[in-house]
């Protein structure tokens, strides 16, 4: 079973969920995964297959299961008998059987009284207005940005936000 998280960078993500809960389940397999450069750090068990090496080719030409976050090249074609699901996993911890346990621990462990509500903000792509002029639409307002730059770009409350 071949796992592919950003673009080999890490192991993480949905790919890695799906990864620990076959794992969890014993179900037995033989553990891939891609990585970019040979410096990402993979799971226990698992096996580094470097992207673009002739394995990695193969891997995907033949192997019966592919978990990946990202797109697949342009080339690859699903063969027949895969099965193409789309989701995020890495999300099912906030749903699962003692999901109230787990909240808990968390709150202790950052310190967030019980009683009070959290709304958690991860934005994953800046608006428009908050992108710096003359680069890519991924790159927005740094961080390290004036106050009143970030502001004027992101709006009130939002400008202190590092994306």
């Amino acid at each position: 079973m071949l796992f592919g998280a950003f673009k080999g960078v890490r192991s993480s993500d949905s790919p890695r969920a799906v990864r620990e809960e076959l794992m969890r389940r014993g179900v037995p397999f033989e553990h891939l995964w891609v990585v970019k450069d040979g410096q990402a750090d993979v799971p226990a068990a698992a096996r580094a297959v470097r992207m673009r090496s002739p394995e990695w080719y193969e891997v995907l030409a033949t192997g019966r299961y592919v978990v990946a976050n990202n797109h697949l090249p342009d080339w690859f074609r699903k063969r027949p008998g895969r099965i193409g699901e789309s989701g995020h996993p890495r999300n099912d911890v906030l749903r699962c059987p003692g999901a109230e346990r787990l909240a808990a621990g968390v709150r202790r462990r950052i310190g967030i009284p019980d009683g009070r509500r959290v709304v958690p903000s991860a934005p994953t792509a800046a608006p428009a207005r908050c992108r710096t002029a003359g680069t890519s639409p991924s790159s927005s307002t740094p961080a390290t940005a004036p106050r009143a730059t970030r502001r004027r770009r992101c709006g009130r409350g939002r400008g202190t936000l590092a994306w």
